[in-house]
């Protein structure tokens, strides 16, 4: 979490309302100690996270609006003083004071704490550990805290593990693995080493110095070990691919054995659905696109970060939608921090297996490089959707632009000189009707306030028009681009061969620029012959869905809905942005969700809650 925020930051969270990493209190002459303390816990242990003072939630519309705090110095210093005198850690958030409207909002960071100082928890009790879990604090499960402290120690594959020998290990997945290394290096000059030499090489075996400990590592026995040793050391392992939309599974693979050949047994069959084809140089895998690349560092990923020790599996799903690849353990880097390359293995010495063979990258770069070869496809960004618990990529195969937008954009950029970032800047500015600084940034990682600002004022300039003052400024379309526009509306667009949702005006903003042809309503008729229209309640109210002839049917949307409350509490709000359809429609398929028992929800004694929260409803993931 950044230690400082602007107010045109500040402006844009209040539009975005209470999240993830946002908490507000109105606290207008005192602050709430113990809700407070849960929330820090909960930033401390998850992503780290805003606390703003002097803003209250409107319980009817859950939209923030800023009151002041009235005794700033009181509250200021009893937020202090709480911070400092309660946790089990040492923290020291600095108050920034942001002036609006004449109110003065309290901002305090609460920064993400180092995997080796987790769990925080206050008032010297390890029981008031908490996580930030779809915007609401949640306190940690026993199995949660044993994990926290079990990664707050040495890293988790180079525990010797004594008794285990050569014996353990499958020598021929040792042999295949070697011959992988030569095939790459011919000339590597460890290549002709006994196998025990090797392993002690690879810090698969090693001994402990101080007390004479030997064996395999973890890591070793994780690439390397045959089927029942592995299980003797980490009974019910298996890494879990499936195949299909829905609970119809028309394929899937349990990997129970190390993980080389975990490895071979999956990418056999998930290279086949990449969106790219691959060929063969003898005995190695020449990929020729994007796709494969991505898929492939995805996979490495999973089995190299997995918390392989915990009680649940690493798991590969692949629907006809895209890819998830969902982790055992949480990530030890921040969110945010992956984009940039600032990965904290928790493997290394089963990463730097795969590195030697040519099936990774060098540390640090796996997100990258995954974001990397999805922009190449011009597909929609890879996501990290926060976890408990568990890390989770999701790699959607959903164009990032729809067909007329690409057709739009050819129109006003024939010579496609423009960057990704504006084409972005540009599209979601027609999609959301305005388009502003720390919105760029939130669609483009790794794109700071400087290189947005440029783009924007500059790059787009003649094509966006500016609003707003200084820091507050946003951006609509300009005349031209609206111009430029196809017969129809947006939601014409939206029915092309595309898989973008009806455009919308963002929450509180001005309504978007409409294009010199009038709008059509009702929405356009249907073809000549189409089929049996559905009954009323399972049909969305016009503007909310493209026409007949796109992607998204209803099922559609009930199987996104799933797929975005999987393994993650999230509110009716959540879902609605998430989609960006109508509330009225939301509800309606969630009601469906909940009767039909493929949704779950935290507070079923009161269904309209506003603290309401969705959860997928599975069986058990086992093997059985």
């Amino acid at each position: 979490m950044a230690s400082e925020i602007d107010l045109a930051t500040l402006l844009d969270l209040l539009g975005r309302g209470e999240g993830t990493a946002l908490e507000a209190k109105a606290a207008q002459w005192h602050c709430p100690t113990k809700p407070l303390k849960q929330t820090i816990s909960a930033f401390c242990n998850t992503e780290g996270g805003l606390v703003l003072l002097g803003v209250e939630e409107d319980r009817a519309t859950h939209r923030l609006r800023v009151q002041g705090v009235g005794d700033v110095d009181t509250v200021q210093r009893e937020f202090v003083t709480t911070v400092r005198g309660s946790f089990n850690v040492e923290l020291a958030p600095a108050p920034q004071r942001i002036e609006v409207e004449g109110a003065i909002v309290l901002a305090f960071a609460i920064p993400r704490m180092p995997t080796q100082l987790r769990p925080v928890y206050f008032d010297e009790n390890l029981a008031n550990t908490y996580l930030r879990i779809g915007g609401e604090d949640v306190q940690a499960r026993d199995d949660e805290i044993r994990a926290m402290i079990r990664q707050a120690g040495a890293k988790a594959d180079n525990r010797i593990l004594v008794g285990m020998g050569l014996d353990d290990i499958d020598r021929d997945t040792v042999t295949r693995y070697r011959e992988r290394l030569v095939a790459r290096r011919p000339d590597h000059p460890h290549g002709a080493l006994g196998d025990l030499e090797f392993l002690r090489w690879l810090e698969a075996y090693r001994r402990d110095r101080e007390t004479g400990a030997e064996g395999l590592t973890l890591g070793g026995l994780l690439l390397f070990g045959r089927e029942s040793a592995v299980h003797e050391v980490i009974p019910g392992h298996f890494v879990d691919y499936r195949v299909g939309d829905g609970t119809d599974w028309t394929d899937r693979v349990l990997a129970e054995s190390n993980l080389l050949d975990a490895f071979d047994l999956i990418w056999a069959r998930l290279q086949r659905h990449a969106p790219s084809p691959f060929r063969m140089d003898g005995i190695t895998r020449v990929e020729q696109g994007p796709g494969h690349r991505a898929l492939r560092e995805a996979l490495v990923n999973l089995l190299a970060h997995a918390d392989h020790e915990g009680t649940e599996r690493a798991a590969i799903r692949q629907t006809s939608g895209g890819f998830t690849f969902s982790n055992a353990g949480e990530c030890l880097a921040a969110r945010d921090e992956l984009f940039l390359g600032q990965s904290v293995l928790r493997n290394p010495i089963v990463m730097k297996a795969f590195r030697l063979i040519g099936l990774a990258e060098a540390a640090g770069t796996g997100i990258p490089r995954i974001v990397q070869q999805w922009e190449e496809l011009e597909l929609v960004p890879p996501e990290v959707p926060p976890q408990r618990q568990r890390f989770r990529l999701d790699l959607r195969l959903e164009h990032l632009f729809a067909e007329g937008e690409r057709a739009w954009m050819a129109r006003l950029d024939p010579g496609g000189v423009l960057a990704r970032e504006a084409r972005i800047g540009l599209v979601y500015a027609l999609r959301e009707g305005r388009i502003t600084n720390a919105r760029l940034r939130e669609l483009c990682p790794g794109v700071d306030t400087l290189r947005a600002s440029d783009v924007l004022r500059k790059r787009l300039a003649d094509l966006l028009e500016p609003h707003g003052a200084s820091v507050a400024t946003y951006y609509t379309l300009a005349r031209v681009a609206r111009e430029a526009l196809p017969d129809g509306t947006r939601a014409a667009l939206a029915q092309q061969e595309a898989v973008q949702l009806p455009l919308a005006a963002a929450p509180g903003g001005p309504p978007p620029s409409p294009p010199p042809s009038p709008p059509p309503s009702p929405p356009p008729s249907p073809p000549p012959s189409p089929p049996p229209s559905p009954p009323p309640s399972s049909t969305p109210e016009a503007g909310d869905t493209p026409g007949p002839q796109a992607r998204h049917g209803r099922e559609d949307r009930r199987q996104q809905i799933l797929e975005f409350c999987r393994g993650v509490a999230r509110s009716p709000k959540e879902i609605e942005t998430h989609l960006r359809v109508s509330r009225r429609w939301v509800t309606e398929l969630l009601e469906e969700l909940v009767q039909q028992g493929r949704l779950r929800q935290a507070l079923p004694a009161a269904p309209r809650s506003p603290k309401q929260r969705y959860t997928t409803a599975e069986p058990e993931d086992s093997p059985a």
